[in-house]
């Protein structure tokens, strides 16, 4: 999250949504290996994860989780390119 704030006080926003992507999920598959004492799966959707974990999100936090899952929803589909430069300040 230290690098989420980074990159958000940069302007760097696009970043600052992976950045936060990846928290969450790291922290949704640490509830899912502990719960379950298995690994994991290979997944990145954030409200695919939440929901095999059981994880208790209220109604602002499963929108907030929708927001990075969305624009990664963006990026693979085709014909759509959200690449960022590296010279780029974000969206």
């Amino acid at each position: 999250m230290e690098t989420a704030e980074i990159m958000w006080k940069s302007t760097r926003y696009v970043y600052t949504v992976f950045m936060c992507h990846l928290a969450i999920e790291k922290a949704l598959k640490a509830l899912f290996a502990e719960s379950t004492g298995t690994i994991p799966p290979r997944i990145h959707n954030l409200i695919k994860l939440a929901k095999i974990t059981q994880a208790n999100l209220n109604e602002d936090q499963t929108e907030f989780i929708s927001i990075p899952n969305f624009l990664l929803e963006l990026m693979i589909l085709p014909g759509v390119n959200l690449k960022v430069s590296a010279g780029s300040r974000g969206i």
